[in-house]
């Protein structure tokens, strides 16, 4: 077949088409200049002026709650040793206190203002980014549940203040992420408890490893300029679909396209051979300006070769969406697409994949719909990598970008004229 020939053609053209080279290699590094500078002390790697206040309102009083339950024992016929044991445990089995110590004793969290009262109305919720609150009797309830098999646990409450999302989300993710470390040890600590058939004996409780408690996520966290690197890449790599399309419908214009069907060559060949250019175009863009910010402003990947298979990966689908709008170009015939891609299009999938912020921040289902655009694939992949992430941690992400890639040349395939209809 003969692509070479074709592919050699379009990166000659875009080694001399300054203005396409100044935007796919030079506003990429501009912007991330400016909002790295200007956003630095907003994002987490940069520390920054970060600070958020939290109060925890607890209504028990652990020595109270601890009087009631050894009293429990006793009606039950545990001898004062066995009570002792199980006294023994209980700080280590009290979610208000494993909160407050954690909190206090974690220097990761050192930017949290806690505050503890004793009753909610105490608090005006407003001048806090987080309110969690604890009814009375939560902690005998939950020893209850926990060593008798009675009782449910009163919902702990948690409250977020909605005009400070950030922040607020940061108290969100420390209670979610403590609930979920407790679920998992109690999860262990009953099969263990299982496994010894011991039902009401305290020793299978494991107080070490239930009373510290650690970040599920340990990765590295990621500065302004890391993540700015990373979205404005993605986001000026869709300008290379405007740039593989445009100069598809110009080469139609010249008559080019009609030139390589008299040659007998198959109309599949020449848009191959446009999937390819596009793919090397923008796996050359995304080294250079990776490159570069690395120099400047230290964004390095820990390992290379993640980093490579996830430009290979994006940069192919970036070339097969450039054959899907080349292809609806020579269908329609029109540069309007183009234009609409290029000044709308595009922002809209930046905004939508996370290139300006965070969107997570701003809306869950905005944050899932961007996982599916080759854009908001790829950054999520990049900063996963970045902050310290494996590459067997990214499978769900090449399968994303292996099905799209695929849905674009399939629709392309159907869209694209056929040689008795290509004019």
């Amino acid at each position: 077949m003969m692509i070479g020939p074709f592919i050699k053609k379009d990166l000659l053209h875009f080694i001399r088409d300054r203005k396409e080279l100044a935007i796919l290699l030079l506003m990429p590094f501009v912007l991330i200049s400016i909002l790295g500078f200007s956003l630095k002390n907003v994002m987490g790697g940069d520390g920054g002026d970060l600070s958020v206040t939290m109060v925890i309102v607890d209504e028990g009083s652990h020595v109270t709650e601890a009087g009631h339950f050894q009293t429990v024992l006793h009606e039950r016929g545990l001898s004062k040793e066995q009570v002792r044991a199980f006294t023994r445990v209980l700080p280590h089995v009290s979610l208000p206190d494993l909160l407050i110590d954690q909190i206090l004793d974690n220097e990761q969290l050192s930017f949290i203002e806690l505050t503890h009262v004793d009753a909610l109305d105490e608090v005006q919720r407003a001048d806090y980014d987080g309110v969690i609150y604890f009814p009375e009797g939560y902690r005998i309830a939950t020893w209850k549940q926990v060593f008798l098999g009675e009782d449910q646990v009163p919902a702990a409450q948690v409250y977020l203040n909605e005009k400070a999302p950030l922040r607020a989300s940061i108290v969100d993710q420390i209670v979610d992420q403590l609930y979920r470390y407790w679920n998992i040890q109690m999860s262990l600590n009953e099969i263990a408890s299982a496994q010894q058939r011991i039902p009401l004996e305290p020793n299978w409780f494991v107080p070490d490893s239930v009373g510290s408690w650690e970040f599920f996520d340990e990765r590295e966290p990621i500065s302004s300029f890391d993540y700015y690197t990373v979205g404005m890449c993605v986001m000026f790599a869709l300008f290379v679909v405007a740039f593989i399309a445009s100069y598809g419908q110009l080469e139609k214009q010249q008559q080019v396209f009609q030139r390589v069907m008299l040659a007998n060559v198959s109309p599949w060949v020449y848009m191959i051979s446009k999937w390819v250019s596009g793919t090397l175009i923008s796996f050359v863009q995304l080294i250079i300006v990776f490159t570069l910010s690395s120099l400047v402003y230290q964004t390095t990947f820990p390992t290379v070769l993640p980093f490579v298979v996830i430009t290979i990966m994006f940069s192919i689908t970036v070339g097969a969406l450039a054959v899907l709008m080349t292809s609806f170009n020579y269908r329609f015939q029109t540069t309007s697409l183009i234009t609409v891609f290029s000044s709308g299009i595009v922002s809209i999938l930046a905004f939508v994949g996370g290139s300006f912020f965070d969107i997570g921040e701003l809306s869950e289902s905005l944050y899932r719909l961007g996982q599916w655009t080759p854009n908001g694939a790829a950054l999520n992949s990049y900063l996963y990598l970045l902050s310290g992430g494996e590459l067997s941690g990214l499978k769900a992400t090449f399968y994303r970008l292996a099905f799209m890639s695929a849905l674009f040349i399939g629709c392309a395939w159907l869209v694209f004229p056929k040689r008795g209809e290509a004019q």
